[in-house]
């Protein structure tokens, strides 16, 4: 969906402010919603989609956090991968998003969202420098709004990069996310290597797309709309870990076929197949492995492919 900006005369300066700051904040959902994020590579005409959903929460210095999972198809068969992206936690009051950048391998929070602001207004969204260069001051050029496909006034505020003189901007809108993406979603800014994102689905309801009914683009066909219904697939303790991990099952994903473990550099330390059912925990002593980031990959059932990443701190 394209947005057109909004041509201002005299009548809309007096009227526009106060139908957009007499609507009420609208907040990110935070269960079944699923973004549908179309990437690619302007050099190499790579294209690849990838959709982002909220499953599960989180604690982190007594903080409550969403977790936001990136979902990709593995090519060539039905599997999904199920990537631990970041962590989302929402002030409402205060109309902030921050997010922990878990893709990053960061454990501290950033301001991703600030929608407690005016035009000409200098902020910083630290969760948007991606290369933690200091690149992270935004001006906001102007405000804007459009409507949802359910009939909703969306807000979106368009900002200018101060240090990129205005070649890297971010056109958010409340409650849904950037145009790119619904969080943060690169290591590095990059005119080359960008993502759009083309559609949101809440509760099964078309919210916000680039083309008024959804397109081929909207999603894929990755798992049973069932899957939404549960509160998580598997609970992963402790995190960061000394000397065992603990894996606990949704009772409905409890047949696992495969246990992998990946270190940082993508070599595999721990490797397992399991060809019966398990009942209760599994538990998997690393004790002897190096402190470090790790990655865990489930194999379960339905083919379904599930990783989470860990941190090992003894």
């Amino acid at each position: 969906m394209k947005n057109t900006k909004l041509k201002i005369t005299f009548l809309t300066i007096i009227i526009l402010p106060c139908i957009i700051y007499a609507q009420d904040y609208n907040s990110f959902p935070e269960e079944n919603a699923f973004w549908t994020v179309a990437g690619y590579e302007l050099n190499t005409y790579i294209f690849d989609v990838s959709m982002y959903t909220i499953k599960g929460d989180t604690t982190v210095s007594d903080k409550q956090y969403k977790k936001i999972y990136r979902l990709t198809e593995t090519s060539n068969n039905d599997d999904t991968l199920w990537t631990l992206h970041c962590l989302m936690r929402q002030d409402i009051e205060n109309k902030k998003v921050y997010f922990i950048r878990t893709y990053q391998g960061e454990l501290n929070e950033k301001l991703g969202y600030d929608f407690d602001v005016n035009v000409g207004d200098t902020i910083s969204l630290q969760a948007f420098d991606y290369a933690n260069i200091g690149d992270s001051l935004f001006v906001l050029e102007y405000i804007d709004s459009t409507f949802s496909f359910n009939g909703e006034l969306l807000i979106i505020y368009v900002f200018a990069s101060v240090l990129q003189y205005g070649s890297f901007g971010l056109q958010i809108i409340e409650g849904i996310g950037e145009y790119k993406s619904p969080c943060p979603n690169q290591f590095f800014w990059d005119p080359f290597h960008q993502s759009e994102m083309t559609c949101l689905i809440v509760d099964g309801i078309y919210i916000y797309g680039m083309t008024s009914v959804p397109s081929e683009n909207c999603g894929f066909d990755i798992l049973d709309i069932s899957l939404v219904e549960l509160e998580s697939v598997f609970i992963i303790s402790p995190n960061p870990v000394k000397s065992k991990i603990t894996i606990g099952l949704n009772r409905i994903y409890q047949y696992i076929s495969d246990v992998v473990i990946y270190n940082s550099l993508g070599t595999i330390v721990y490797s397992k197949s399991i060809n019966e059912l398990i009942n209760g925990d599994l538990a998997i002593d690393v004790s002897t492995y190096p402190n470090g980031i790790y990655y865990l990959i489930l194999n379960v059932e339905n083919n379904l492919i599930f990783t989470e990443k860990i941190i090992i701190n003894h």
